[in-house]
């Protein structure tokens, strides 16, 4: 049990430092017209965010080769990275060595998103939804590339708060509005798509633990959904009050909505670790 709660941890970390690194260089990109002068903050969150990363693949594959056995044997590493397993975790590694190495500067920009792309590539690699398709995969994938970009722009507009004044910042909201549209709603589509998938809702027996246990995962992104919003509809129209304080109820909002997401990735480490959507009720 121990090593089996050690292991979530690994994937927590792994999780969390991929989608704050990753999806931290496509927001960057994607809304650097809105950012304004904002502080070197995201090749500081990219490069610390990569190290992380890569440090935690490789303490998952060692608490991996601990699992298969007692001691060191060659024999079990090379069975720990046969086959899809050890392709996702050289994409890892190598996703996080370009993500940290080009982490700042306008002209690292294509090869900090290949690193961001191979690190997100990963997660559709291997796993439960790997497992079921290559479709399915992809789809994963497409899904975790989507929340990272949510999470991305969000540590990016929480930035923001603190830097720019409030019609700029209002600005930079609706423009990162506009584009959530389309990613987190693309996001949501794949998600449920998967989820069908994985949980075969169509059988009278589909609750399983595993399902129960997706089922609050997905209520956690619905509660984030639902702060977004408010932060869109409530609280972007009052920042064009300089005067007032939406700026930082704003703020706080967004905070909570990280760590909204933040309980999301600690359900999807936990769920990954301890369930599998082939386990009877």
């Amino acid at each position: 049990m121990t090593l089996e709660l050690v292991a979530a941890l690994a994937k927590l970390l792994i999780y969390a430092a991929a989608l704050a690194g990753a999806g931290t260089a496509l927001a960057w990109a994607s809304l650097r017209d809105a950012l304004g002068n904002l502080p070197n903050e995201a090749p500081r969150r990219i490069g610390w965010s990569a190290a992380v990363a890569a440090a935690s693949a490789l303490a998952a594959l060692a608490i991996l080769v601990a699992r298969l056995g007692s001691g060191f044997d060659p024999s079990l590493l090379g069975a720990a990275l046969g086959g899809f397993a050890g392709l996702a975790f050289a994409a890892q590694i190598a996703g996080a060595a370009l993500l940290g190495a080009a982490a700042g500067g306008t002209a690292r920009r294509p090869l900090r998103l290949t690193g961001a792309a191979l690190l997100l590539a990963s997660f559709g690699i291997t796993g439960h939804a790997a497992a079921s398709g290559a479709a399915t995969g992809l789809l994963a994938a497409v899904h975790v590339a989507a929340a990272a970009w949510w999470l991305g722009s969000l540590l990016l507009i929480r930035s923001a708060c603190a830097t720019q004044d409030s019609r700029a910042l209002a600005a930079l909201v609706r423009i990162f509005a506009r584009a959530a549209l389309f990613v987190v709603g693309a996001m949501v589509v794949a998600g449920v798509v998967v989820a069908a998938a994985l949980v075969s809702p169509w059988r009278h027996d589909w609750l399983t633990p595993y399902a129960k246990n997706l089922l609050l995962k997905v209520s956690g992104a619905g509660a984030a959904l639902a702060l977004a919003a408010y932060n869109r509809f409530r609280l972007v129209p009052l920042l064009e009050d300089p005067g007032g304080t939406a700026t930082g109820r704003l703020r706080r909002s967004v905070t909570a909505e990280i760590a909204l997401l933040g309980a999301v990735l600690l359900a999807t480490a936990w769920l990954t670790t301890f369930h599998s959507p082939h386990e009877a009720h």
